[in-house]
């Protein structure tokens, strides 16, 4: 019977790069938070073996990889003279090339020993890079972010992390009632509202639009002081922030029914 030949994506997981939030960090974070809300033990287990099993549809492939790590080849190939033109725009680069300016001489000066088809099929599958016809490839963007018509391929990270940062902050909050550092984490956030239908989609647009502005604002300067502190002989003990927007939409239940037998929307 013949086998299937793995594709580099695949086989992403094997470079020993993984991800930097594990799943049981998120369940032990859960599970913290409800306990300090008043939940035991034994009902959190209650619901979890009462909880039936769901699995995503095989077209899919889930992958675990941190899209982190390979981020720093998109900012090198965004940042270093050699690889940017006379208008500080990112060059389009050939897979390789002779003289040496191409995506696999890209990654391996930025990610010593790291496959660049790996590489190349990671960011391709974000949307970071494209592949143009006459075969070269094509800086899109900086982040990389899970794209939402890439349906066939999800970064379990992409989801791990908000997850957990939204559990720390609600974790911190619980049991911090005056912060002890001002380092911690940050939650700010506007809810309460109800909205109809029909202005979801102007909502989604305005997040979309100003929340990767902010976005690339922080991209910026993470990536500036990143360089700057370089140079500089300080600690190495160094923090990793995660700065993340999300939105969510809740459904209204449609109110009891009123006196004179109609339904009252909220």
């Amino acid at each position: 019977m013949a086998t299937k030949k793995k594709t580099a994506l695949s086989q992403a997981k094997m470079t020993g790069k993984t991800q930097s939030v594990e799943i049981e960090d998120v369940i032990t974070l859960f599970a913290e938070v409800m306990m300090l809300l008043g939940a035991k033990r034994t009902e959190i287990l209650n619901v979890v073996e009462k909880t039936k099993q769901v699995r995503l549809p095989k077209s899919v492939k889930l992958v675990k990889y941190s899209l982190s790590y390979f981020a720093s080849i998109l900012t090198r190939w965004a940042d270093d003279p050699l690889y940017v033109n006379i208008q500080g725009r990112p060059k389009d680069l050939p897979y390789k090339a002779d003289n040496g300016v191409s995506f696999s001489r890209l990654v391996e000066l930025e990610l010593p020993g790291e496959d660049p088809k790996v590489c190349l099929d990671v960011l391709v599958s974000v949307e970071s890079i494209a592949k143009l016809n006459s075969g070269a490839l094509r800086w899109l963007r900086r982040d990389t972010v899970s794209a939402p018509n890439s349906a066939n391929t999800l970064h379990e990270e992409e989801f791990l992390l908000p997850i957990k940062q939204l559990l720390l902050n609600f974790k911190v909050g619980l049991t911090e009632k005056v912060p002890t550092t001002k380092t911690g984490p940050i939650q700010r956030s506007v809810s309460g509202f109800e909205l109809h239908p029909g202005d979801i989609e102007a909502l989604h647009g305005m997040f979309n639009r100003h929340g990767m502005e902010f976005l690339w604002m922080m991209d910026d300067w993470l990536t500036q002081r990143t360089k700057s502190r370089k140079n500089t002989r300080r600690s190495r003990n160094h923090v990793r922030p995660y700065i993340g927007l999300f939105m969510t939409m809740e459904p209204i239940r449609t109110a009891a029914k009123s006196a004179h037998g109609k339904e009252r929307g909220r």
